[in-house]
């Protein structure tokens, strides 16, 4: 970070789009996404920062793209998604490093692709995607595809598309 320029890494494998990246301690583990077809892909990679490299993991269950993830207590959930059905997903899987496995847990109430997800104390939420939220939390403006996390206590929105015109959005909520 401190050089502040772009280094070029190994490439990724599998060549996709709409896919979900999180950190898993020294690893950025790559969920799922679209491949050049359209076609939703179950591949699940990881770039091992200290050897600079890329290795296979179990694949999803099932093919999605616009997987929601996080991390907690060295865990990664995967939340929702778009199958080959093209019909957004309620799905909660949790992958386990130690035996490079994904296990289900139970559905979400409401499917959801395109969403964005974080870990406030001991929750997870997952905001915005391209169906209702939950009446728990609704957003100001309706979107997808936007980044959020939490600061100072609050939550935060920010950019995003309209899911009734696809266009962006810059601001946050």
């Amino acid at each position: 970070m401190s050089s502040h320029t772009w280094l070029a890494l190994a490439p990724l494998p599998t060549a996709r789009a709409g896919a979900a990246a999180v950190v898993l301690g020294k690893q950025v583990l790559v969920v799922g996404g679209v491949d050049e077809a359209q076609s939703p892909v179950a591949a699940v990679e990881a770039f091992l920062a200290d050897e600079g490299r890329w290795e296979r993991r179990a694949t999803l269950p099932q093919a999605a793209m616009g997987v929601a993830t996080v991390e907690r207590d060295g865990m990664v959930y995967a939340l929702g998604g778009m199958g080959p059905d093209t019909a957004p997903q309620a799905q909660v899987r949790v992958y386990e490093p130690r035996r490079d496995c994904w296990l289900s847990l139970p559905s979400m109430p409401t499917p959801c692709y395109g969403a964005s997800t974080f870990l406030h104390g001991n929750k997870i939420y997952v905001l915005g995607s391209w169906t209702k939220l939950p009446r728990s939390l609704r957003m100001r403006d309706k979107r997808a595809d936007f980044v959020v996390g939490s600061l100072g206590g609050n939550i935060v929105a920010i950019g995003g598309l309209e899911p009734e015109k696809g266009r962006e959005e810059g601001g946050g909520s």
